[in-house]
C-alpha cells in the first residue's frame, strides 16, 4: 500500500496534478497566477486573459474551500477586469495579503 502511495504521488508531482485535498490557499500555482496578475497590472497590462481564463481555472477549487474571505477576494479581483491596473494589482494584493505572501 505505501509503495502504491509514493508511486500516485511521484505521478500527480511527474504531471502537475495536484493533490485532492490539496488548500487553495497554499497551492503554489495559485499563489503564482495571483502574483503574475499583481505584477502584470503593475507594469499597465489590464491581464484581461489571465483574470478570465487561468484565475478561472481555480474557481471550482475557492469556492469549495468554504472560505468566505477568500471567496470574496477572488471575486473581486475577477470582477475587477474591467478596471483600470490600478484597481487589478490592488485585489490581487489583497488576495496576497491574506494568503500571507
Amino acid at each position: 500500500m505505501i509503495k502504491l502511495k509514493n508511486m500516485l504521488a511521484a505521478n500527480m508531482r511527474r504531471f502537475g496534478t495536484k493533490n485532492l485535498s490539496e488548500n487553495i490557499k497554499s497551492d503554489p500555482n495559485f499563489i503564482k497566477e495571483v502574483t503574475v496578475i499583481r505584477d502584470g497590472a503593475l507594469d499597465d497590462d489590464l491581464m484581461t486573459d489571465n483574470i478570465v481564463d487561468e484565475l478561472g481555472d481555480f474557481y471550482d477549487d475557492v469556492y469549495n474551500s468554504g472560505d468566505s474571505e477568500l471567496i470574496s477576494l477572488y471575486d473581486n479581483l475577477r470582477n475587477s477586469q474591467d478596471s483600470d491596473c490600478m484597481q487589478i494589482a490592488k485585489a490581487a494584493q489583497n488576495i496576497l495579503d491574506y494568503l500571507g505572501k
